[in-house]
């Protein structure tokens, strides 16, 4: 989406002028639907979750957030969500990452240098939650 957002941020200089920009945000959404009924977080999800496993109880949908300052004025934002599910095969999980860049008011021309900062760490990120099970959900 570099190409477009790049775009679309040209088409809005030309429409009002040279703009300054002091933060930048990209967000990755995914739908992972595990194979698992009910879910097993740890068979999945490197992640540990904060509630606790009681006899009895059967998990239902759930969300959390979590923030993580980065180096070079970065942070990131994860939401994580067990989804209600219709069909009783998967179990569907959102992975949402908002990673941010905040600095000091930046010229339109570094726009493309400092989308590529912030697009940076996302693969570590979202590869620091997933097991190898998860992974191969996506091959």
């Amino acid at each position: 989406f570099r190409d477009t957002i790049l775009e679309r941020f040209e088409d809005l200089q030309t429409a009002i002028g040279p703009l300054k920009f002091k933060r930048v945000g990209l967000r990755y959404i995914n739908r992972i639907d595990v194979p698992q009924v009910p879910l097993v977080w740890g068979d999945w999800f490197k992640l540990k979750l904060p509630a606790p496993s009681l006899p009895g109880f059967k998990q239902r949908e759930w969300q959390m957030q979590f923030h993580q300052e980065l180096t070079e004025d970065r942070r990131f934002i994860i939401n994580l969500a067990a989804l209600p599910h219709r069909e009783r095969k998967v179990s569907p999980i959102m992975l949402d990452l908002d990673l941010v860049w905040e600095g000091v008011p930046k010229e339109p021309g570094d726009l493309h240098r400092i989308l590529e900062h912030v697009h940076g760490p996302h693969r570590l990120v979202f590869e620091a939650y997933l097991s190898n099970k998860v992974r191969k959900l996506f091959d």
